[in-house]
């Protein structure tokens, strides 16, 4: 603003256009990674024609709507006082002219080299200047120098720091190292699902928390190396026992029941079980009868359950529709030999599936003889 001798009263305009410009260029500021901060902000690529076209306070020629732009005379002499990013078009600029007030312009066009040595240029120049001034009286001096700027600032200078006795006892005592803390929030087992052995049997259960005195204080200590690891567990079994395990004991079952990137897999041994609730479809409602009067068997499935049994021990249950599109054969030759084929669940799929089955058996035993 002292270069260019704007007036006090523009220094908001001013440090707009300036942090425009910061933000559209590049710094050392490790962060912006090469780039300018609007491009990292926004992810667009910066723009800087509205910018670069004209500088801060610049007197140029600008035209309104109503002028042609064929003659000289049409053009005002006004400042240019940055974009103006919420009026007009993309190229807008606030414009000063010579009544003191402000207008939005696109068209807006520099002044040029020949024009500048024109002595009328040069009259309309001051003639634009004493009008401003005039209409802006006080507020067009600009601003006066801090005077604390032009006073040379010394360079801070502290005291060193006293040196340090190793042989003082420090104010707050060390802190643990986190491997020598023995809290069940570093602990990796606690509630971890394990299967572990009962007697000439596997049972399953969940690690609740170390084991401890009567007093609440743990037995024995944890360490990362199994081999001096001696903390011990307990594990609640799924029948509600609650039983004492090493540390290294689950560890090795746990590590035992994964691959080689920590996942289970479990495959079905067998459909132990079935049960139904009142959703499902009762024998009466077996058939759904067509326009034409034919009476053909209700697809559903709803209301069925069946309890699995996996390779691992573990027994769960699902519903039938989805064990009927994973294991089809299971539940087709679990419903035959449990005297489930009059019901409506799977009266309608499953003697056609047994059927496909003996098909493809037969087929290849035709093939292999």
């Amino acid at each position: 603003m002292a270069a260019t001798n704007t007036p006090a009263c523009l220094w908001d305009l001013c440090s707009v256009h300036t942090a425009l410009i910061r933000q559209h260029t590049v710094s050392s500021i490790r962060e912006l990674q090469g780039e300018v901060p609007a491009t990292r902000m926004t992810g667009d690529t910066g723009d800087i024609s509205f910018l670069c076209e004209f500088g801060w306070y610049e007197l140029v020629w600008f035209s309104t709507p109503q002028h042609t732009t064929e003659r000289m005379e049409s053009k005002r002499i006004g400042r240019h006082c940055g974009p103006s990013l919420n009026h007009g078009d993309a190229m807008s600029a606030w414009t000063l002219t010579d009544k003191g007030r402000f207008v939005h312009r696109t068209s807006v066009f520099p002044i040029k080299e020949e024009e500048w040595a024109s002595d009328r240029f040069k009259e309309r120049v001051a003639e634009f200047e004493s009008r401003l001034k005039e209409r802006l009286k006080d507020r067009c001096n600009p601003l006066e120098p801090d005077p604390e700027d032009d006073e040379e600032v010394e360079t801070p200078t502290h005291e060193p720091y006293e040196p340090i006795d190793p042989n003082d006892k420090p104010a707050v005592p060390e802190l643990a190292e986190a491997d020598d803390i023995q809290h069940k929030a570093f602990d990796r087992c606690i509630s971890a699902r394990v299967r572990v052995p009962r007697g000439d049997d596997w049972a399953y259960g969940t690690v609740k928390w170390r084991k401890q005195d009567a007093d609440g204080n743990l037995i024995t200590n944890a360490n990362k190396n199994p081999l001096l690891d001696t903390s011990i567990y307990e594990v609640e079994l799924d029948e509600g026992e609650v039983e004492a395990f090493l540390a290294n004991t689950i560890e090795e079952h746990i590590y035992s029941q994964v691959n080689n990137e920590g996942y289970t897999h479990c495959t079905l041994t067998e459909i132990i079980d079935h049960r139904k609730d009142s959703s499902a479809v009762t024998k009466d409602d077996a058939f759904v009868t067509m326009p034409n009067g034919q009476k053909k068997p209700r697809m559903t499935t709803k209301g069925w359950q069946l309890c699995s049994q996996w390779n691992d021990g573990s027994t769960s249950w699902h519903s039938l529709k989805d064990l009927k599109e994973s294991h089809l054969l299971q539940v087709a030759e679990h419903a035959a030999n449990n005297k489930l084929l009059d019901e409506p669940a799977f009266a309608w799929w499953v003697k056609k599936a047994l059927k496909t089955r003996d098909r493809i058996i037969g087929k290849m035993k035709s093939r292999c003889v």
